[in-house]
């Protein structure tokens, strides 16, 4: 009986090894995969431009969780006595709640100088926003590789993108023969250098203007602020997640046009805490 079991155990074996894909089917399904989330990431911005490289946020990270059939779940956030917290994230199988990976990350520790000065609910959601995208690297980085990103998650970058907020005065102006600059040009060159413009507030209302050119038919959508600024875009899915916003406090980074509109470049929700610039 014993070795007919065995002999059955070892034909089971068998077949699942010969059902499994091949190297080259699992990267062409991978492929297939990274290519849809790059239309994804794309489309809704969910990337961050850091050193002119770019670096995918925590929702594209879950995003690429999704497709493989997984979901981040929050284990434990601790509150450490400097203020500092700690989270950590597993990353689940939905199909049979497997657990595939577990991170830990923190945020507003001693090194952490963006975040250190943060309110606690701040410090504490963006611990476990880091936890979150570190478990979905641990398991899928490979994948986002194939996309064309970082693999390091955006949220982990924060210290570079402050520095790149805040670059080193330029001493080389003014070059011999070269007159000073005025102090409107050194306004305007401090202006581009900071990157595009930012907005925080509350949206209340929403307008939308139709028409048609030689591409077709095409709905603008206007957003408004809290303080009257108006915020357009032409895109249902970025339309359609800032309605979900409605009533909560978002970060809408914007390029003001030549006619003197705005045009949203990508947006994010936002705690109270963190909506005075």
């Amino acid at each position: 009986m014993t070795e007919a079991i065995a002999k059955i155990d070892t034909i089971d074996a068998l077949q699942e090894l010969s059902n499994r894909p091949t190297p080259r089917e699992i990267i062409a399904a991978a492929t297939e995969e990274a290519d849809v989330l790059a239309g994804v990431i794309e489309k809704q911005r969910l990337y961050s431009v850091i050193q002119s490289k770019k670096f995918v946020r925590v929702e594209g990270w879950v995003t690429l969780a999704t497709l493989r059939g997984c979901l981040p779940r929050e284990v434990e956030v601790v509150e450490m006595p400097e203020g500092r917290y700690v989270a950590t994230v597993e990353l689940i199988r939905m199909s049979d709640g497997m657990v595939l990976t577990r991170a830990s990350a923190e945020c507003g520790g001693d090194g952490d100088s963006v975040w250190r000065g943060r309110p606690s609910n701040a410090r504490r959601s963006m611990a476990i926003t880091r936890a979150t995208g570190k478990a979905c690297r641990v398991a899928f980085s490979w994948v986002m590789a194939l996309s064309g990103y970082e693999v390091t998650p955006a949220e982990e970058m924060d210290h570079v993108a402050a520095q790149n907020d805040n670059p080193a005065p330029r001493r080389d102006w003014p070059a011999k023969g070269v007159p000073a600059p005025s102090v409107a040009d050194q306004r305007e060159a401090n202006r581009a250098d900071a990157g595009p413009p930012v907005w925080r507030g509350k949206l209340v209302n929403v307008e939308t203007k139709t028409g048609t050119n030689k591409s077709g038919p095409w709905t603008l959508y206007l957003f408004i602020g809290q303080d009257g600024e108006k915020f357009g875009t032409f895109y249902d899915t970025v339309s359609a997640g800032l309605l979900k916003l409605e009533g909560r406090f978002v970060e809408i980074v914007y390029e003001p046009t030549s006619k003197g509109g705005k045009n949203i470049v990508e947006y994010r929700d936002v705690t109270a805490e963190e909506v005075p610039l």
